[in-house]
């Protein structure tokens, strides 16, 4: 620094120090829940107002938009996967179809879960945050009470992270994702000869 009349200084080698603080991914928005119905596969009996029934939504396939809920921030380009223990975490809640173990990979950007073979249920979720669920086939429910429809909810929140560029993660809080998958159960046909 020279001051007017030609005095001068020099600021000493780590005298000046620029910080630039790092930004990180945070949550912008609110959950939901990605409601799934066993009534709406193919095998399922669509609601007739029975003792008993409740309506799920009739649906197979849902989808959420992660971007709307974490935001990357400054550090682009970011993108959106599944945490190194989803799959572990989900075979962990031992779920089975018709009493067989479910058991789920992932392969790419998708989580499927398959029992004794037979694809019953995936997860996908893109780079670019887009997560769609679809249940492909029978979950099997805690049959209590007695012949009532109940939802089975996963907690899909610490499955899923977004991560910027230099590598800073964040997964949303516990209960924002939550798949929910209605169950069926049997109806009274209407037979007439």
């Amino acid at each position: 620094a020279v001051d007017e009349d030609g005095d001068a200084v020099t600021a000493p080698a780590d005298g000046i120090v620029l910080g630039i603080g790092d930004d990180i991914p945070t949550i912008i928005g609110s959950g939901t829940t990605l409601q799934l119905d066993e009534d709406g596969l193919s095998s399922g009996n669509a609601d007739t107002g029975q003792t008993g029934e409740a309506d799920w939504g009739g649906l197979t396939s849902a989808t959420f938009d992660l971007t709307t809920l974490i935001s990357i921030g400054a550090d682009q380009p970011g993108h959106y996967q599944f945490t190194a223990d989803a799959v572990d975490t989900l075979n962990a809640l031992d779920l089975t179809s018709g009493g067989t173990d479910i058991v789920l990979s992932l392969s790419g950007d998708t989580i499927t879960g398959k029992a004794g073979g037979v694809d019953i249920l995936t997860i996908e979720l893109t780079d670019a945050g887009t997560l769609t669920v679809e249940l492909l086939g029978q979950v099997d429910h805690a049959d209590s009470p007695n012949d009532t429809e109940t939802n089975l909810t996963i907690d899909l929140s610490g499955l899923v992270e977004a991560v910027d560029e230099d590598g800073d993660a964040l997964s949303p809080d516990s209960g924002t994702i939550v798949l929910g998958i209605g169950d069926d159960i049997p109806v009274v046909l209407d037979k007439t000869d």
